[in-house]
């Protein structure tokens, strides 16, 4: 007892509650008693010192701290064990939500807490006997349930009354908006990661960042793959990028049909939004103080405790971010709380926990957020706008259980100067455009995929203003043909000298895998992927360069019946050199020689100088092996000034200046050399990296981006 008083009166004096904060009276904290102590816990239990620890720092009163009996795995006591953070619903009930509704009606308050901050020790996911039919079973976040607690169901993918459908529309703060629907909605998000000391730590950083944070700090990384699969998800990527250059925010887009591969190297990140690297996970992100982001995948919040396949929470938390986010299982993209919706509210002033449920469309479902829901830094403080008047979705429909089919009715209440009214289903046109009243259309489903989907309706007035509903959540589930998928239009998109990428259709909503091998047996396999899909892509890492592979692909509906493609093939590039001379300078005028070795069928070599690797503001250089034209990209990285190679003239941008005439290309077996002449501009001044990469014809083989030197421009 003695020493827990010590530690609080040494926590107590860093007292902490931030500008604009929640008031500290509506947190309530989630610990477990049971977990034992652990290195950097004071020997207090590690799952106690982090709900103490957050309430000092943050003024939250010591009532406020629910503690729980949550029986750990057996039998180390271990919160890491896979049975101390997934339980079985009984246990959900019994161990954490009954004594959570005890403790909130006993004490009154039911509608006085806002926010519930689950702590290191606290179970993340749970199982469910009753899941919906068409859909695998699978983990589901407790915390998602904590949030719907007072719903009224336990039904999954269900509505979220605080979500926005754009990142642009506003809602009240948490604290002065009423939930349409009556009940108290709670905001969660953990303390949590693999180890106690890393969970309090994220208070820490939120502090500190709510006071120093600066738009300089860092950079923001953004991931996107510019494919025709899931566009509208893709996009938000893209969208998350434009909104932090229009926050006054320096950001990098990799668009990976161009690159030909994620993200590896991210010094100085502070935001962060990207996709999809499957079961795969690597070091690379070096985040500063106060970031924040996720990466989009199945696998990223399957574990957060320890390091598993693809699970970017764990890893990212290792790495120091501030705030993340992920997943507990398959959450389709419908389920997902996108990084544009998300920091774009962050951005405007909404703290982390706000934001976040802004973001997500549904609750009773899969969504974790790590990190302190208060955090929100100084210098977005920014009053929300009066919330958007967006039209209502209603629809009626056939329900079995958890689950609609067939053809649904739906409807939009309108405002009188609306025009035309568009209805969607996961971003895409369900039916034509509506342009006379009544704005009711018939949406037959059974043509989509079955699974989770998200209804809304996008309103144009006479203004030319267009506004869309808040997300309405459903879970389709037609019965199919018990008939095995038809596969078709196979094709290898990309190739690396380590990888490649594989696309393929099918006519019926079926799950993913390839075969390949040096010949027609085979011998490897890609994890399956269980997303039920028409649309397919998978990704084969690993490869050996310049060697020449045998592939199939395979797809098997609900029913466990595979179609099988005939055999494919495809050769991956060799390995490939690029180097520049001289690798390194300080003049403001310099002739470089850039030399690609290994190379073929060269459709461009790309040629970057920059602070990051970004087109945007940078001097970057372009030699287009189909014309024989060289270009400069513009400085906001969308456009090519093109020339041919001796032509008179200057290539210029608010970067650099490269002198036609000077320019010249030479081209023997597999190498070619590009020489080029670069006059820096005052207002580049300051350290620079130099990269390289190459692009090639037919399936788009692709070299990653190369390191090749650094040179520092001088200023004025």
């Amino acid at each position: 007892m003695r020493l827990w008083w010590a530690v609080t009166a040494l926590i107590l004096i860093s007292f902490h509650r931030g500008h604009a904060a929640a008031d500290p009276s509506t947190v309530l904290i989630l610990v477990n008693d049971l977990v034992p102590p652990e290195s950097g816990t004071n020997g207090i239990g590690a799952s106690i010192y982090v709900g103490q620890y957050y309430a000092a720092r943050r003024g939250i009163p010591a009532a406020n701290i629910l503690h729980l009996n949550v029986p750990l795995g057996c039998c180390a006591n271990d919160p890491h064990d896979w049975d101390s953070w997934n339980i079985p619903w009984n246990n959900f009930e019994t161990y954490i939500r009954a004594p959570l509704r005890n403790f909130l009606e006993s004490g009154g308050l039911k509608y006085g807490i806002k926010y519930i901050v689950p702590t290191y020790g606290v179970p993340v996911r749970v199982t469910t006997p009753n899941h919906p039919a068409g859909l695998q079973p699978d983990f589901l976040s407790i915390d998602s349930f904590l949030a719907a607690l007072y719903s009224g169901t336990d039904a999954q993918f269900q509505r979220n009354p605080y979500a926005v459908s754009v990142p642009s529309y506003s809602k009240p703060h948490f604290a002065d908006w009423q939930n349409p629907q009556g009940w108290p909605m709670y905001l969660v998000s953990r303390l949590d990661g693999p180890s106690a000391t890393i969970a309090a730590g994220l208070v820490d950083k939120a502090i500190l960042a709510e006071s120093t944070l600066s738009r300089s700090d860092g950079i923001g990384y953004f991931d996107y793959q510019n494919s025709s699969n899931y566009p509208v998800t893709d996009g938000t990527m893209y969208n998350a990028y434009q909104l932090a250059l229009q926050h006054g925010m320096r950001a990098v887009l990799n668009d990976q049909s161009v690159t030909g591969a994620m993200i590896h190297d991210a010094p100085q990140a502070l935001w962060a939004w990207g996709w999809y690297s499957g079961p795969f996970d690597w070091d690379g992100y070096q985040f500063v103080n106060g970031a924040v982001g996720a990466q989009l995948t199945s696998y990223t919040a399957n574990v957060i405790r320890y390091q598993g396949q693809g699970t970017w929470v764990a890893r990212w938390l290792q790495a120091g971010v501030t705030a993340t986010w992920g997943t507990t299982g398959e959450p389709y993209t419908s389920g997902y709380a996108n990084g544009d919706n998300l920091l774009d509210h962050f951005w405007n002033g909404y703290n982390f926990g706000e934001s976040s449920y802004l973001a997500t469309p549904v609750l009773n479902w899969m969504m974790v957020f790590v990190g302190d829901p208060l955090y929100a830094p100084r210098i977005f403080e920014t009053p929300p706008s009066p919330p958007d008047a967006t039209p209502v979705l209603t629809f009626t429909a056939q329900r079995d259980g958890l689950t609609y089919s067939g053809t649904l009715t739906l409807s939009a209440a309108v405002s009188p100067n609306t025009v035309a009214v568009q209805f969607q289903a996961d971003g895409y046109d369900a039916g034509p455009e509506l342009q006379a009243p009544p704005y009711t259309a018939s949406f037959d489903t059974t043509p989509a995929d079955n699974g989770p989907i998200l209804l809304t309706a996008k309103v144009r007035d006479s203004s030319g203003a267009t506004l869309i509903s808040d997300p309405v959540p459903i879970i389709l589930f037609n019965e199919e043909s018990s008939n095995a998928p038809v596969i078709s239009g196979v094709s290898v998109v990309r190739v690396a000298a380590r990888s490649a990428v594989v696309t393929w259709s099918t006519d019926i909503s079926s799950d993913s895998q390839v075969e390949y091998g040096l010949d027609s047996g085979y011998g490897s396999s890609s994890p399956v992927d269980g997303t039920f899909a028409t649309s397919h892509q998978v990704t084969l890492a690993d490869l050996t360069p310049a060697t020449f592979y045998h592939f199939r692909v395979k797809s098997r509906n609900r029913a466990g019946e595979a179609g099988v493609s005939d055999d494919f093939t495809f050769t991956t590039a060799p390995e490939y050199t690029i180097f520049v001379t001289p690798a390194s300078g300080t003049t403001e005028t310099q002739a470089f020689q850039f030399t690609f070795a290994g190379v073929s069928a060269v459709a461009s070599l790309n040629m970057a100088i920059n602070s990051t690797l970004s087109g945007a503001n940078a001097c970057y250089l372009i030699y287009e092996g189909w014309s024989g034209n060289v270009a400069l990209v513009n400085d906001a990285g969308t456009e090519l000034f093109e020339a041919h190679p001796g032509d008179p003239g200057t290539l210029a941008n608010g970067q650099c200046s490269i002198s036609v005439p000077g320019v010249s290309v030479f081209s023997s077996g597999d190498m070619i050399t590009v020489r080029a002449t670069v006059e820096f501009s005052p207002a580049f001044a300051g350290p620079k990296t130099v990269w390289g990469n190459w692009y090639s014809y037919g399936v788009g083989i692709v070299g990653p981006w190369i390191v090749l030197g650094s040179w520092s421009v001088p200023g004025a």
